[in-house]
């Protein structure tokens, strides 16, 4: 769950609903630079991988893993080193990667 955790107002009989917006994903700067980059080249779009939370490591993986990006159609090779840990706000229609699908049971 994450750390992270916004209030909403709704009246629903009185009470404040605490519904968290936030949580901890595995991720991928998209390569396609030339897609993405246009008019702010200072954008990197993440491409989400798996569900995670603060503290859990990388779950075992190849060396390198192929990803299409769900934004451009792209797919690229990527180095373990090159997922990272991203917070943001929880995707409505999020299919993981079939590497991190395991490691979510």
């Amino acid at each position: 769950m994450s750390c992270i955790v916004f209030l909403k107002s709704l009246q629903v009989s009185g009470n404040l609903e605490v519904t968290p917006v936030q949580d901890y994903f595995w991720a991928v700067v998209c390569k396609n630079r030339r897609f993405h980059h246009k008019g702010n080249t200072g954008y990197e779009h993440h491409i989400l991988l798996g569900e995670t939370d603060a503290f859990s490591s990388l779950p075992m993986l190849p060396d390198k893993i192929e990803v299409r990006c769900e934004s451009c159609g792209e797919e690229y090779a990527y180095k373990l080193k090159e997922i990272m840990r991203d917070e943001i706000e929880v995707p409505e229609h999020f299919v993981p990667h079939p590497l991190f699908k395991a490691s979510l049971s």
